[in-house]
């Protein structure tokens, strides 16, 4: 309610300024935490009613998801046992319990590679429990930014800039259930590192030059378009005994890139395209300099410092990664398309999706080479003259047709934990993940009859998870594969600033009474 008065009284505050077509929010827009003047007096009357009618609402009976005897029963079984821990399954499979001295070692094994990480305990917490420490890398932020204040536009200043509560990162790992032997997935959230803003600002100028390159993948729509484009098709000599799909991941790409060799790869990019002003270049790799340097970690009291490899967590990693595989990979892929039928390169940042027209022999060749780029950088492949899996399509060349067919690939540990029917959310939430859902499968279907069996593949999932058949036919009713072709087009995303009540979801308080007094405060302020 304060957030939505105060939002008012701006409103009425600013009326009489001239307003574009469209209220566009800036992109480095922090909210501000000046209080706003009060606005007419209809107005403050008419938020104070609407305050005293959402204090006086009448909570509804609630319904509990779990019995009550499972409950007690799970919390006395989890308690009475304190060497066991429960943590996230990795590719979304769902919860694992772990025993606590292997997750300690799990975590040790990542943590102990004395080529990534150093550590460094005793000197960051030496004064004041890490703060000094914090205080003076944060000091390096901004002293960076005064330097090269001047190149940026305010609002990216005061971005960067933003203070917090900053907190050493917390490192924990997720179960990789489906490797034998299991092991773990290092996770490393950096929103509370003070190098988190920087980084999201990289990130904003890097990724649509990463995505120009011209190999790099947005996503999977991406592909589907291109592959089944006339261009690409047109390319595929028709008939051909010797189109190989090859499909290539590249092992731990993250904390396999050099910093010196990254930043070189940044800079060359930066240059060549001649991106912005060459202070603005000097400001980004100065700041990409800090990100990879600068991350500092806590784990059961151990405090690690990532010396090398991409920033964990960070949000450049992405475009970062993907501009250096770009740098070192584009002599290898214009040799082949010079040398052979190179018909389609794309990579989705360690994933690789390639089309080529060579012997058997070529293509082994092919993926040496490209195991010979960067000694740091090793390949492991697939390659089919028929079908092959990438990212979340199965791909199928049907040499009678020329060209590439696909559909939806699902991992066979696929859990499809979707949402239950139970779940506390509101029923407009459900549907629209369900029709979402089978919008992606029309998009990812070449032919009708796949479409059709993922679909109802898809409904008895579902049924499993507590939805009707009614509920289900009812949230997907509008979507057909007939209209395919207009599940590819990309919708503007509006970026003006609403005018909305935002409250969490909460299935006590009857949704319908808060829309009824909403209303209510609508028609009595919508023509001052």
């Amino acid at each position: 309610m304060n957030d939505f008065s105060k939002r008012c009284r701006w409103l009425w505050l600013f009326r009489d300024e001239e307003k574009e077509e469209e209220e566009d929010l800036p992109e480095w827009w922090i909210p501000s935490t000046k209080k706003p003047p009060s606005a007419s007096n209809i107005i403050e009357a008419s938020l104070d009613k609407l305050s005293k009618q959402l204090n006086s609402v009448k909570t509804e009976k609630p319904h509990y998801n779990w019995h009550k005897a499972l409950k007690h029963d799970l919390i006395r079984f989890l308690d009475s046992r304190p060497n066991t821990m429960i943590i996230l399954a990795d590719k979304n499979l769902g919860y694992a319990i772990v025993n606590t001295d292997w997750y300690i070692q799990s975590c040790l094994s990542h943590l102990n590679n004395e080529n990534n990480y150093e550590e460094c305990t005793q000197i960051f917490l030496a004064q004041d429990e890490g703060k000094k420490a914090m205080d003076d890398i944060f000091s390096e932020v901004i002293s960076l930014l005064k330097n090269y204040g001047d190149f940026l536009d305010p609002p990216e200043f005061r971005w960067i800039a933003q203070i917090h509560e900053w907190k050493l990162m917390r490192f924990y790992i997720t179960a990789k259930v489906h490797k034998l032997p299991v092991k773990g997935r290092p996770i490393l959230p950096s929103m509370t590192w003070m190098t988190f803003h920087l980084s999201e600002w990289i990130a904003a100028q890097l990724n649509p030059i990463a995505l120009a390159t011209g190999t790099v993948l947005k996503d999977t729509t991406e592909l589907v378009n291109l592959i089944q484009s006339e261009e690409v098709c047109k390319n595929i000599p028709a008939h051909s005994k010797s189109i190989w799909l090859i499909t290539a991941d590249v092992e731990a790409l993250y904390p396999n890139i050099d910093i010196e060799k990254g930043m070189n790869a940044i800079k060359l990019y930066l240059d060549e395209i001649e991106w912005e002003l060459p202070e603005r270049r000097a400001f980004l790799l100065k700041g990409l300099h800090l990100v990879l340097t600068k991350g500092y970690m806590i784990f059961n009291g151990l405090v690690k410092r990532q010396k090398n490899g991409t920033a964990m967590g960070s949000p450049m990693a992405p475009p970062y990664a993907n501009i250096f595989m770009f740098i070192i990979e584009r002599q290898t892929i214009k040799r082949w398309k010079d040398k052979t039928s190179l018909q389609l390169y794309k990579r989705f940042i360690d994933d690789i999706f390639t089309v080529l027209s060579a012997t058997k022999a070529e293509v082994q060749q092919f993926l040496l080479d490209f195991n010979n780029i960067d000694p740091d950088i090793k390949l492991t492949s697939e390659i089919s003259q028929k079908e092959v899996n990438f990212l979340d399509v199965t791909l199928n060349y049907d040499k009678h047709r020329a060209g590439i067919q696909v559909k939806v690939f699902q991992k066979p540990l696929n859990r499809y934990l979707y949402l239950p029917y139970h779940s506390y959310h509101p029923e407009h939430n459900k549907a629209g993940f369900i029709k979402g859902e089978n919008i992606r499968y029309v998009r990812l279907s070449s032919n009708p009859k796949d479409c059709e069996q993922i679909v109802e593949q898809f409904k008895f999932r579902l049924q499993k998870r507590g939805y009707t058949l009614k509920f289900i036919n009812q949230a997907i009713k509008n979507v057909q594969w007939n209209n395919r072709t207009t599940y590819f087009k990309v919708k503007p995303k509006s970026t003006a600033i609403p005018f909305i009540f935002k409250i969490m979801y909460n299935p006590l308080i009857p949704r319908d009474f808060l829309r009824k007094c909403l209303n209510e405060f609508n028609l009595t302020i919508k023509d001052i």
